[in-house]
């Protein structure tokens, strides 16, 4: 528990000094998710090092030309996960553009749900934060990489990205 508070600490401490805006876009340190419980991370694009609990659902991809499988993406359900800018489930929209600022693709919602979204600046990873609708509180984080030669998303004339 006190290993947990250090890190939340930490973490909300660098968050806090980045401020809204001047956030930094997406970068190298956005593809791990650390699982507090343990300490092991996650590494999205990098082969799996460890199993995550049931509040962790991932997806696996092959490299034909290494023959090794990596993470595809990953949606976490937990308080046991923290994003490397601090964000976990049950953390308020707020908070979310406090750390990434303002979503750099596209933002949303459906009948329960809404989320914000960003993506790395050469389009590789991406990162989808889903809100309860009428609390605004994250309650999944979805980690993933696009896969080579994915085609931007085109904002259509009904609103959604496709």
């Amino acid at each position: 528990m006190l290993f947990r508070m250090i890190v939340l600490f930490m973490i909300a401490f660098i968050c806090a000094g980045v401020g809204s805006a001047n956030v930094a876009p997406l970068n190298k340190s956005d593809y791990f998710i650390k699982f507090i419980r343990t300490g092991e991370t996650v590494q999205v694009g990098k082969p799996l090092n460890f199993t995550p609990d049931n509040n962790a659902k991932y997806f696996l991809e092959r490299n034909y030309d290494t023959g090794q499988d990596y993470v595809y993406r990953i949606t976490v359900y937990s308080k046991d996960y923290v994003t490397s800018r601090g964000i976990s489930i049950g953390d308020s929209a707020d908070k979310v553009r406090e750390c990434y600022g303002e979503p750099n693709r596209y933002s949303g919602s459906r009948d329960d749900y809404k989320w914000l979204s960003y993506i790395e600046p050469n389009e590789v990873l991406k990162v989808h934060f889903y809100l309860d609708k009428e609390t605004e509180k994250v309650i999944a984080i979805n980690w993933g990489i696009l896969p080579v030669g994915t085609p931007p998303m085109i904002k259509m004339a009904d609103g959604e990205y496709h």
